[in-house]
């Protein structure tokens, strides 16, 4: 062989990594692809609301949004963060297995919360004559829960086929019926819509995960489903609380915004937080590709070399999340405009703030996921308490003054704290510190 053709990178090793990359970008490609028609349909569905609806009556949405969200946030945390991360490191047999005790478990802590709230609303009517929503709500975050919990089992099993099905089937039937509402101009309650997604996401979820479930009964068993789910909560535990802190120190802020200066300020921040939600695709193919890979990375490469690559593809991402962002910030007026006309004239600040917030949120995740591949999830904890803690002190008082500006200052004030408590609380190995070498 000549000493040019030597040096020509044609080992199988190598032809074996271009492969490997290959196959990664390709379910990136997918992962972010969905995630960017999930964003798409969730930002058509809020301009369509807003329209409808107008702001004000839009924040008694947002209240429900932000219910919701927190409930789904707190499963998941409980349960699909931990499989992702567990699960990632295991063979494909056993990852099959916790995917299915991990929907047992999800289906039990969603009946039990939607007992609850049955419960609650009951004694409410009982005691105060009037009715009230609280069930709406709850299945509402059920519904969402089971919906992000699908996805994630889907990514994790390498079935993105099946994620993109379950997206257009529920846009699918939400944009049949907004449609024939719009045809017969006929009204509709925020209330309605409500319960027009919570019924969309239930029965998409029901349509593609039960004839798997159905499938793998015979293989279940409620000893090994025992051993998994206990995994799960051993690490998901933290994950939760700091679910419920995140929530306490984010879209909680929104329910106390709607209570003490109303719900045009609640719907005001959600516009911007559905506006900033283009980048959202970006967000949402961390959580379902990069704990899985950084966890593939571990086990066949080792830490040093997984924390390298994690660190490179974190700096990409945040790089074109701040090209998106800026670009948001710079048209801030014009894009206001369009979505609401003059109703949010003057709140392109507002806007702007909510970029720099949403920059945040990328570094928090990708420090967090570092900690979950090792099982130190206590570190997340804390830095969750103590930015609870300050957007819950800072905030409060800010939005008696300042309004919807209070909510999203504390909120930067409580993401900054964050981050440096996770980097504080680091290995000497520090993500943020590592050297190309891995040194």
């Amino acid at each position: 062989m000549s000493e040019a053709g030597a040096i020509l990178p044609t080992s199988p090793s190598f032809v074996a990594g271009v492969r490997e990359r290959l196959d990664y970008l390709l379910r990136a490609g997918l992962v972010v692809g969905n995630q960017g028609l999930n964003s798409a349909a969730n930002l058509a569905i809020s301009l369509y609301l807003i329209r409808m609806l107008g702001v004000a009556e839009f924040g008694i949405y947002a209240v429900y949004f932000a219910t919701a969200f927190g409930i789904s946030a707190v499963v998941n945390a409980l349960i699909a963060s931990p499989l992702v991360s567990i699960a990632s490191q295991k063979a494909a047999s056993v990852r099959a297995a916790m995917i299915v005790s991990a929907s047992v478990a999800i289906t039990a802590i969603s009946l039990a919360l939607l007992l609850l709230a049955l419960g609650l609303d009951l004694v409410l009517w009982l005691v105060a004559g009037s009715a009230h929503k609280t069930l709406l709500a709850v299945a509402f975050g059920t519904s969402m829960a089971a919906s992000e919990f699908l996805r994630r089992a889907c990514f994790l099993s390498g079935r993105a086929d099946k994620v993109w099905r379950f997206d257009l089937l529920r846009y699918g039937l939400l944009l049949v019926v907004f449609t024939l509402l719009a045809w017969f101009n006929a009204e509709a309650t925020t209330a309605q819509y409500v319960l027009l997604m919570t019924v969309s996401n239930g029965l998409a979820v029901a349509v593609l995960a039960l004839p798997d479930l159905t499938g793998h009964a015979s293989s279940w068993s409620y000893k090994r489903a025992r051993v998994h789910i206990a995994h799960f909560a051993r690490s998901g535990r933290w994950l939760s609380l700091s679910s419920m802190l995140q929530f306490a120190g984010d879209h909680a802020l929104l329910l106390i915004a709607a209570f003490m200066v109303g719900p045009f300020a609640a719907g005001t921040i959600r516009i911007c937080q559905a506006i900033v939600g283009v980048v959202n695709p970006i967000l949402s193919a961390l959580e379902h590709m990069l704990p899985k890979k950084l966890g593939e990375d571990i086990r066949q490469h080792g830490s040093e070399h997984a924390l390298v690559a994690h660190r490179r593809v974190s700096m990409l991402i945040m790089l074109a999340m701040a090209s998106i962002l800026s670009i948001v910030a710079l048209f801030a007026p014009f894009i206001l405009d369009k979505v609401s006309g003059e109703e949010l004239h003057g709140y392109e600040m507002l806007l702007r703030l909510y970029c720099a917030l949403w920059l945040l949120y990328p570094i928090v995740q990708m420090l967090s996921f570092i900690f979950r591949a090792r099982g130190r999830t206590v570190p997340v904890l804390v830095s969750q308490s103590i930015a609870a803690g300050l957007a819950l002190a800072t905030s409060i008082p800010l939005i008696g003054q300042f309004g919807a500006y209070g909510v999203v200052w504390g909120t930067i004030i409580a993401q900054i704290a964050a981050i440096v408590t996770l980097v504080l609380m680091s290995e000497r190995k520090s993500p943020l510190l590592l050297r190309e070498n891995g040194r």
